[in-house]
């Protein structure tokens, strides 16, 4: 795939990301302010409600003070709540306990609305709040009033309030900016995703459009002389029976890996022995290496047999043998061996594949696994062999690695059993 067509798709996954980054955030946010709302709304009920019993509980207490306490020639404080005014009346007289700030026609404008039935006052912006209860005064039947200035409360509290809106508010929005900055970590096998399934399309796309175009071409060569016998247009039908196997094969490859791949997938297990199929596996390529006078070597540890899903090791040995062959050096050599060990915890295969040739550039040796990633400028595969050879092993449990260094690409397979 070229690098044009690389970054087209990559910017057009990149664009999906940032939506998809965009909708996460949205997500996580809203969630998180619903919940921070609750905690405002509680916040705030419960100011209100302290405030309200702050308020009720010191005019009860006012309330609650003994007629004898409003006795004028003994008139103190004691007893009484900051805020609190006490008016006790009995016919013409009147007894008043006050504070400085409420003057005798304050008092006179609020026990007067106070006798109206109203008990949520406000005068000169202070806000007022009027209890009052009938008793015996001074021998006569009169009424006391307590009267609470709430102003500097219901202040402190729409002030908490707004502190707590604002601090929610300023903590939603930090949350907004870390969730946003930190959703490529939490989505990055989301995008990983997107970049392979794009890509994915488009390397598909771009290996069966070679040979859709040359069974087109040979179609339209046939159509142009209808009066042409079968065997005189042998040539062009061998072309294209040609091209309809490779796109069979690339087919058949393309849904073999995404079996392997896909999570649905069970391993079914038997008991074999692992060392006489590997080397099964190295005798039906050695007419290949014969013709091109390359050496096979092979090594086993002693009767290995081991309980696993045969049909992925006969694969997997098969694939890796099959690409050493393709780029083994004429007249060089292929090593394969597996043994077996014991780790700590479990008993585990090491299977190599190693050939001579040319070595693989690093920034190759980074994509081997990927799907339709073609070493070079090879066409007679598809680069779908390693990318199925690491499914295989990542389904078996274990981990496939390359190392191409000095004249020798090695292929390592360490696996359970």
């Amino acid at each position: 795939m070229t690098n044009d067509k690389i970054k087209k798709h990559k910017s057009f996954s990149d664009k999906m990301f940032s939506k998809l980054k965009l909708r996460f955030t949205l997500l996580v946010t809203g969630i998180c302010s619903a919940l921070l709302l609750i905690c405002f709304i509680v916040i705030s009920v419960a100011n209100f409600v302290a405030v309200e019993m702050t308020i009720v509980g010191s005019i009860d207490k006012a309330l609650s003070l003994p007629v004898d306490y409003f006795n004028s020639e003994t008139v103190t404080e004691q007893g009484l709540t900051e805020c609190s005014v006490i008016i006790s009346e009995s016919g013409n007289d009147r007894v008043m306990l006050k504070y400085e700030y409420l003057s005798d026609d304050e008092f006179d404008i609020l026990v007067g609305m106070a006798k109206d039935g109203v008990s949520e006052l406000k005068l000169q912006n202070r806000y007022y709040r009027i209890g009052s209860r009938n008793a015996e005064l001074f021998g006569r039947t009169g009424t006391i009033y307590a009267i609470y200035d709430y102003t500097n409360l219901r202040s402190g509290m729409i002030m908490q309030s707004v502190v707590v809106a604002f601090s929610l508010l300023g903590f939603a929005f930090i949350l907004a900016t870390f969730t946003y900055m930190t959703s490529g970590l939490f989505l990055a096998p989301v995008h990983e995703s997107i970049v392979r399934q794009k890509e994915l399309i488009a390397n598909a796309g771009h290996e069966l459009k070679t040979p859709v175009t040359i069974i087109n071409a040979n179609l339209d060569v046939i159509r142009s002389d209808g009066a042409q016998t079968v065997d005189n247009n042998a040539k062009w039908l061998d072309n294209i029976g040609t091209q309809t196997k490779r796109m069979q094969s690339m087919i058949t490859e393309f849904l073999e890996l995404t079996s392997f791949e896909s999570k649905e997938h069970e391993l079914t297990l038997t008991e074999f022995n692992l060392g006489d199929l590997i080397e099964g596996s190295c005798l039906s390529f050695e007419a290949t290496c014969f013709e091109k006078g390359v050496t096979l070597q092979f090594s086993s540890s002693e009767n290995l047999i081991i309980t696993s899903d045969e049909s992925c090791w006969t694969k997997l040995a098969g694939i890796l043998l099959d690409n050493a062959v393709k780029y083994v050096d004429d007249n060089g050599k292929i090593e394969v061996s597996i043994t077996e060990k014991m780790s700590k915890r479990r008993k585990e295969v090491t299977f190599t594949v190693a050939n001579t040739g040319a070595v693989i550039p690093p920034e190759e040796l980074k994509l081997i696994f990927e799907r339709f990633h073609k070493v070079g400028t090879r066409n007679d595969s598809f680069g779908l062999g390693l990318a199925m050879a690491k499914a295989i092993v990542e389904l078996l449990g274990g981990k496939i690695s390359c190392v191409s260094e000095n004249g020798l690409t090695t292929f390592t397979v360490v696996a359970p059993v």
